[in-house]
């Protein structure tokens, strides 16, 4: 009875963040907290979701330029959870500037939810098309052929390997 109603209730979480506005792209800043608009492009925009104490983002963030350079007409961005002083450490360490990363302003486990589904889980990239549409989601390392196939499904140029 227990386990039905656990299951009724977790298909209610994601029928309902389904629901939500969830091909809205959440509000960024950068690391000094101003405030970012991202510009509407041809290019596909992928948002890389991460946090300083997740291993499994941490490495992500680590092929960073390999992701980047994977799909040179899509906007690879990583977006931190957490506040500019528990990310600028981690940055540090990997070798990555502060202007590399934006951060979200919104609630983390909602913005999981919301972009990705419940349960929350890291590591979470989205890709949105011109204009913001939602086009894409993955959750786990991200890979450099997820890269190329969304730069090439989600945007308006065709880029090949």
């Amino acid at each position: 009875m227990r386990l039905a109603l656990l299951a009724l209730v977790t298909a209610a979480l994601v029928a309902h963040s389904a629901a939500e506005a969830s091909t809205k792209v959440p509000p960024l800043q950068r690391l000094d907290g101003a405030q970012v608009e991202l510009p509407v492009s041809s290019a596909p925009t992928i948002l890389l979701f991460w946090r300083s104490d997740c291993a499994p983002c941490l490495l992500e963030l680590s092929d960073l330029v390999a992701l980047r350079a994977s799909a040179p007409n899509a906007r690879v961005i990583p977006v931190g959870l957490q506040a500019a002083a528990a990310l600028r450490p981690a940055l540090a360490r990997l070798g990555l500037r502060a202007d590399d990363t934006l951060r979200t302003t919104e609630d983390p486990a909602r913005l999981l939810v919301r972009l990705g589904g419940a349960p929350p889980r890291l590591p979470l990239a989205v890709a949105f098309r011109k204009g913001g549409e939602l086009c894409g989601r993955h959750t786990g390392l991200l890979g450099r052929d997820q890269v190329r196939a969304w730069a090439q499904a989600c945007g308006d140029v065709h880029v090949g390997r």
